[in-house]
């Protein structure tokens, strides 16, 4: 029972990581703010919407009025592959807090 009593306790720096005590001074914490940052953006398939455009030509009707011509919009999806690219993409402000040691 002597050596359980007398054994020696745990650092207190291990306590305070242990309890969660993030003002620790092992703790570095560097305010980052938002910007842009290049990334990479890896193939992928997107579903693109296509616009069928087809051209009516001008005529004259049954009763002799001129119809100018005109274009008319058919839409639909098709699958597209966009390969890989690089991009930039907005990155909120955030903390990072690295461990030191």
């Amino acid at each position: 029972m002597s050596t359980t009593a007398s054994a020696a306790p745990a650092p207190s720096s291990v306590t305070t990581v242990v309890t969660g005590d993030h003002n620790d001074h092992h703790d570095k914490c560097e305010w980052k703010k938002g910007h842009w940052e290049k990334k990479w953006v890896k193939g992928h398939w997107v579903k693109t919407q296509v616009d069928h455009k087809t051209w009516h030509h001008g005529h004259h009707d049954k009763h002799g009025t001129w119809h100018p011509g005109s274009w008319s919009h058919h839409y639909t999806y098709k699958w597209v592959y966009v390969h890989g690219h690089w991009d930039h993409q907005w990155v909120k402000g955030h903390w990072d807090c690295k461990h030191q040691h």
